[in-house]
């Protein structure tokens, strides 16, 4: 629960900053990886969804977004980078399209953050490095005992 209260009002606290730079430039947000609460003027997922201005990409990894550089004031990328494999390329790919980026990613000090084996990337600071767990198996049927069925 604490880990949930955590996340929202840190999301809260970073989508509130990237739409008051966005209005102070005159330029959209891009909400890249928005999930099922979409919180850009754009709008950009893997799984479709219902929401504002929406652009499916195939994929998070390597992406090519279709705007010109610097089109959008800010980006928000929210529980995205421990997933793909490139974290760097696509903060550069963000980078691009958007003056400020805006990168949320779990907290280190959650138990999930460690135990999720979605999360490629454990995040500290502006430091990364590759999840530990996934180096002993790369799904829960690896982990009887932590996972049992």
């Amino acid at each position: 629960m604490l880990n949930q209260l955590y996340n929202e009002a840190e999301k809260a606290v970073v989508t509130k900053r990237a739409h008051d730079y966005a209005r102070t430039r005159g330029k959209p947000v891009l909400d890249f990886g928005c999930g099922s609460m979409p919180r850009g003027d754009y709008n950009v997922d893997v799984v479709p969804r219902q929401a504002k201005n929406f652009i499916q990409i195939q994929a998070f990894d390597k992406p090519h977004l279709p705007f010109v550089d610097n089109f959008f004031a800010s980006a928000l990328c929210y529980h995205v980078l421990e997933h793909v494999n490139n974290p760097a390329h696509t903060i550069k790919e963000l980078s691009r399209v958007a003056e400020k980026v805006f990168v949320i990613t779990p907290h280190p000090l959650f138990w999930r953050t460690w135990l999720h084996f979605g999360h490629k990337w454990i995040f500290i600071g502006n430091s990364y490095f590759k999840n530990p767990l996934l180096c002993l198996g790369e799904t829960a049927k690896d982990f009887p005992l932590l996972y049992p069925e």
